[in-house]
C-alpha cells in the first residue's frame, strides 16, 4: 500500500498552464501500470505508470480554462466507458476517470507529476496480454493479464 502524501505533490502540463495538486496527507487507492491498448495510444507509449485517487482529493488549478474533456463511451479496453482529461493548448495529458465510478475516482498520469513517477511506484500491472515482448513484468509487482475485479 502507497503511504500518505507527506508534503503536496504537484504536477503541471508542457505550457505550465495546468496544475494538480495532491494535498499533504492523500493517500492513492492504487498504483498501476496499464498496458491495454488504450493506454498505449493515449500515451504513445508501450504503457501508462498511474495513481488512482478519490476525486474530490485532488484539485485541478485551470486558470485559463484549457482543461478539456473527451468521453469515450464504447469501444475500451475495460469495456465501460471513461472520460480522458488533457490540456487544450499543449495536449498534454491528466488524467483518466473510469465510466464505473460514476466520476468518484481519478486515474493520474504519475509522469505528469513533478518529479515524475517514483512519488507512486506500482502495486499492480493490468492488461499484461497486451504489454509489449520487449518489456519484463515489473519486479514484485502483481500481474494481471485483464482488468481484475
Amino acid at each position: 500500500m502507497s503511504e500518505p502524501t507527506p508534503t503536496p505533490i504537484t504536477g503541471t502540463c508542457l505550457c505550465r498552464s495546468l496544475k494538480l495538486i495532491i494535498p499533504s496527507g492523500i493517500t492513492p487507492i492504487k498504483t498501476l501500470l496499464c498496458h491495454c491498448v488504450d493506454c498505449q495510444k493515449n500515451s504513445g507509449a508501450p504503457f501508462q505508470s498511474n495513481a488512482m485517487f478519490n476525486t474530490s482529493d485532488l484539485i485541478i488549478e485551470d486558470p485559463q480554462g484549457l482543461l478539456k474533456t473527451y468521453k469515450i463511451e464504447e469501444g475500451t479496453a475495460s469495456g465501460k466507458p471513461k472520460e480522458k482529461g488533457w490540456c487544450g493548448k499543449c495536449g498534454c495529458p491528466l488524467y483518466t476517470k473510469p465510466g464505473h465510478y460514476e466520476g468518484r475516482m481519478m486515474v493520474v498520469k504519475t509522469g505528469f507529476l513533478d518529479g515524475g513517477a517514483d512519488h507512486f511506484p506500482p502495486q499492480i500491472e493490468i492488461f499484461t496480454a497486451d504489454r509489449a515482448k520487449f518489456l519484463a513484468p515489473a519486479e514484485g509487482v502483481k500481474q494481471f493479464e485483464r482488468m481484475p475485479h
